[in-house]
């Protein structure tokens, strides 16, 4: 669980991070104690190891993806085009959907075969497509969000329904029968909270879950 602490905004313009992508702006934070120069790439924040950083609607607090970064392989931040995911279907495996997309931008869990892993693609403006392939052939699901801060929709043509529902129409009915967690008035607060939640978590949600991770913003 990382703590991270937003601090000197910086613009630097077509700054290269690596071939093909292009660094808009940087960020002086703080993660697990350690200052990071955070960078927005094609739309969304990054870590300096590649953690992907996105703002609440509380204002100061921020998630931090990766909670399980040991299990997530972070490839490259070369942007995929949008355009391409209609040419793919629900039948197609890891090999066919790498020949249409290229390779993906991360893969989750890493120490699982191709065939039981989520592949994220980011692209331009903030574009995430998440694929999520099953274990007996084809793609199980696919999400997508068009901008940074959008929440996840189902790509029509490769959701996956039971009983008239997609996998996330139904993630979603779920959440909102949990209990709302409530809203700290301070960073102080805050992480007496998250302290508490830690401790009365079992190790599996702790360290399992790779989106849980929440930061906090001076």
């Amino acid at each position: 669980m990382g703590w991270t602490i937003l601090s000197i905004l910086f613009f630097a313009l077509q700054v290269p991070a690596q071939t093909g992508a292009v660094v808009t702006e940087t960020m002086r934070i703080e993660i697990d104690n350690r200052i990071h120069i955070a960078r927005k790439i094609n739309g969304r924040w990054w870590s300096e190891d590649n953690r992907e950083l996105s703002q609440t609607n509380v204002g100061w607090l921020w998630n931090i993806s990766g909670n399980a970064r040991h299990l997530v392989r972070f490839e490259h931040h070369l942007p995929l085009d949008p355009a391409k995911v209609g040419h793919v279907d629900r039948s197609m495996g890891p090999d066919q959907v790498r020949a249409i997309l290229g390779p993906p931008n991360s893969v989750f869990p890493s120490d699982k075969p191709t065939a039981q892993q989520i592949w994220n693609y980011y692209g331009a403006g903030g574009y995430k497509l998440s694929i999520h392939f099953s274990s007996s052939g084809g793609i199980f699901n696919a999400t997508f969000e068009p901008d940074g801060k959008s929440m996840p929709k189902d790509v029509p043509h490769l959701a996956f329904r039971f009983n008239g529902k997609s996998a996330q129409e139904s993630f979603e009915e779920q959440k909102k029968k949990q209990p709302q967690r409530q809203i700290p008035d301070s960073q102080e607060e805050f992480r007496k909270q998250l302290r508490e939640e830690m401790a009365k978590a079992p190790f599996s949600e702790k360290s399992l879950d790779p989106n849980s991770a929440l930061a906090a913003e001076t």
